[in-house]
């Protein structure tokens, strides 16, 4: 799809934009304003210099479990072990060219476990077969500040997301809330339920998958405390990209002297020598 066709998807909902599309469109994403309040210079260069390299075998998993889950782009088994011979890339790129999922058998199996676990999960099955929409993109204007949310599914006043993790456990997720960004993910896809689906109260839920054996599911919602302060941290995201937008200005660490404060362990630590 061209750029202009792409521009072209305005304000709305959209069932069939692809990942690719998605991802390439202008509005403005919740990874993108990760990246902006890390740097604006970061942000200018990723948007300048799009990345052409190839997904990680993490990703390439998490998105199939996704597929299986929700009924995606299928998912093909590739016949090798491993990627070392040039038959099994060939194989895994035309599959990924064709739009599909590509795992190899063991890594198939498993991704087959983690979505059968989540349909089999009482919560997380009512959930998706409630469902009013199942990976839905949204294009939203925040004044004059266009954004965009991509969702696993949208179940009535509830916004889905599909996770795999090494533990579900509620209290290792925290670790990943903050880690990855959750507890702003959360209420910047809440702002699109308002915005595009019309959803006045929205909640947002996590479905976590284990990516071995038992396959545990756990369905996490945080606490209205985190979300709030994920609110924040998005608005001043949005501030500060529509500051740098109309100034044509992407600072990095500034253009003067910047005095660095020795860290109080490290001060501590030779105190105490």
């Amino acid at each position: 799809m061209s750029t202009a066709t792409i521009e072209a998807r305005g304000v709305g909902v959209h069932t069939d934009m692809t990942d690719a599309d998605y991802f390439a469109h202008p509005a403005l994403s919740h990874s993108d304003c990760k990246l902006l309040l890390d740097s604006p210079a970061r942000y200018r260069h990723a948007k300048d210099n799009p990345s052409s390299s190839k997904p990680t075998d993490d990703m390439i998993f998490g998105t199939a479990v996704h597929s299986i889950a929700l009924g995606g782009p299928g998912v093909v088994r590739i016949p090798f072990d491993d990627y070392r011979s040039k038959d099994a890339r060939d194989a895994r790129d035309e599959a990924l060219a064709a739009g599909q999922v590509p795992l190899k058998p063991a890594e198939y199996d498993e991704a087959k476990a983690c979505a059968d676990a989540i349909r089999l999960h009482p919560r997380a099955k009512q959930l998706l077969d409630l469902a009013d929409h199942l990976e839905v993109s949204a294009v939203w204007d925040d004044g004059d500040v266009q954004r965009r949310a991509k969702l696993d599914a949208v179940a009535g006043r509830f916004g889905i997301d599909l996770k795999t993790a090494a533990n579900a456990d509620t209290d290792a997720f925290a670790a990943s809330v903050a880690k990855f960004g959750y507890w702003t993910q959360d209420p910047y896809y809440r702002d699109a339920m308002r915005s595009v689906f019309g959803i006045d109260d929205p909640a947002f839920l996590f479905i976590v998958v284990e990516k071995r054996a038992p396959y545990l599911v756990n369905v996490i919602q945080l606490e209205e405390y985190a979300v709030e302060l994920g609110a924040q941290r998005n608005r001043r995201a949005i501030d500060l990209y529509r500051e740098c937008r109309d100034s044509d200005t992407w600072p990095g660490y500034g253009d003067g002297i910047n005095e660095v404060t020795l860290p109080a362990w490290a001060a501590i630590q030779e105190e105490n020598q």
